[in-house]
């Protein structure tokens, strides 16, 4: 946070005390062609600022200057192949590479898609080849690909005789609640955040790949696709069944069923129903936050932040609505 060699000692998960791996993160970073000031001591080495440093080479001995050694840094790059040369050296564990890969690419996926787009997924799958559940990531990287090519099947998640009841990114006007978590409240109106379903369904299952269960809150689950950033909710089903499922409990393949469909309303509802719906870590505003996403292409919608208010009998807003729901 206020260095680059410790910044960089963060991502890679090196801890800043252990000598022997901080020397091979400094020749790593030499070797990758960033410049440091002069200094016979590698303790006192600086990446960044104006000091004297190695400039060149007259003969066998370096030359030595003033430099601007951010600006002389700017653009340098650390391959993925250098990347994986220190985790060999070090001696990193499976559970220590993919710490690190989610730290730097965000998720394990993300550095997949990163290492194919540069010709470097033989170098990426060696790195992770020893952590134990790499498979269940690579074809989560298959399904995902695909997911976003060609779409989710959301409907084929729901089993039983049901119906789509709302879509994504609507204005669900005013909707007379028939049971509420909320004192007071009549009426319900939201701009939606992803796909609802009508009561008569008998199970949820995955829609393709494997989701990691991460928790439950009330009436809602939570997964994650494993080894992504792609986040799923399920909401209004039963707080029972959901305080029996373990968080990091893995569903898909032979165990591809999530929950049991409700038969009764949970939480704040016009009956008996589920809502689907998902986020992403995408770009806005220069940097990576999560967003809501269209369930069936996982693409945005035609807004940032999703409105939802709580009403009295008359229609008027209940104290402290509306707001916006939390981008989870």
């Amino acid at each position: 946070d206020n260095s680059i060699e410790g910044a960089l000692l963060y991502l890679l998960g090196v801890n800043p005390k252990d000598t022997a791996k901080v020397t091979a993160v400094r020749n790593m970073m030499e070797k990758s062609g960033l410049q440091h000031s002069f200094n016979i001591d590698a303790d006192q080495w600086l990446w960044k600022g104006d000091h004297l440093a190695i400039t060149g080479n007259r003969g066998s001995f370096p030359t030595v200057g003033e430099l601007d050694i951010t600006q002389a840094n700017m653009g340098k790059s650390i391959s993925i192949g250098s990347m994986a040369g220190l985790f060999n050296t070090i001696d990193a564990s499976g559970d220590d590479i993919i710490n690190s890969v989610n730290r730097i690419y965000g998720s394990a996926i993300n550095f997949f898609n990163y290492a194919d787009a540069g010709g470097n997924i033989g170098i990426a799958n060696a790195m992770l080849a020893n952590y134990s559940t790499l498979p269940m990531i690579q074809a989560n990287w298959n399904w995902l690909n695909n997911a976003l090519q060609n779409g989710v099947n959301i409907n084929g998640m729901i089993v039983g005789n049901t119906r789509r009841t709302e879509e994504f990114d609507v204005n669900s006007g005013p909707l007379m609640l028939s049971t509420s978590s909320i004192e007071g409240a009549s009426i319900f109106e939201e701009y939606h955040t992803g796909i609802d379903f009508g009561s008569g369904g008998t199970s949820i299952n995955s829609p393709g790949g494997y989701w990691e269960f991460i928790e439950g809150q009330d009436h809602r689950a939570y997964y994650q696709l494993y080894g992504g950033d792609l986040k799923m909710r399920i909401q209004h089903v039963n707080p029972k069944e959901l305080s029996a499922i373990d968080p990091g409990t893995i569903f898909g393949d032979s165990n591809n069923k999530l929950l049991s469909y409700p038969t009764v309303s949970y939480g704040s509802g016009t009956g008996a129903h589920i809502h689907i719906d998902m986020t992403r870590l995408l770009p806005y505003n220069g940097s990576y936050v999560r967003q809501f996403v269209n369930p069936e292409t996982l693409g945005t919608g035609s807004r940032f932040e999703y409105q939802y208010s709580y009403k009295d009998a008359v229609g008027k807003n209940l104290p402290e609505y509306p707001k916006d729901f939390i981008r989870y």
